[in-house]
């Protein structure tokens, strides 16, 4: 790709700065995602994922610039390109499961109304949904003991 190398020093000072920078941007996704934040997550991976690809294509494009046209810059920004885009696909399947759990849950809750309502029909749990309304119960038990 005729990317020039990056050559520094193993004692500079920059080396240090990026890793604690690095560090930083570590330690910002860290808590987020300890406080399971999905809406931090869901706003901030599409646009590191667009920022990260604009980079990286302009270090690959500008050969004017050599702060940014080196390999240093493109390996590290394919690099998060590569892993914010498996993170968007999770978050979107996670999206997705979280939406029919909720959809499920609001059935069932709808489901129970009219049970309740008249004593004659039946609980429309039977067949192949009785066993996943026992596991969502299950699962809001065990979010109700923590």
């Amino acid at each position: 790709m005729n990317l020039p190398a990056l050559v520094l020093s193993p004692y500079s000072a920059q080396l240090g700065v990026f890793s604690y920078l690095f560090a930083l941007v570590a330690i910002t996704d860290l808590i987020p995602l300890l406080e399971r934040n999905y809406m931090f997550f869901e706003s901030i991976v599409p646009f590191r994922l667009m920022i990260f690809f604009l980079v990286t294509a302009t270090s690959f494009v500008m050969k004017d610039n050599l702060y940014l046209h080196n390999n240093v810059v493109f390996v590290y920004g394919f690099v998060e390109i590569w892993l914010n885009f498996l993170a968007f696909s999770a978050l979107r399947e996670e999206k997705n499961e979280r939406f029919a759990n909720e959809k499920r849950i609001i059935a069932a809750d709808y489901l129970s109304e009219e049970t309740n309502d008249t004593e004659e029909v039946s609980t429309g749990l039977e067949g192949e949904y009785e066993e996943e309304f026992e596991q969502l119960e299950t699962i809001a038990e065990e979010e109700e003991e923590l």
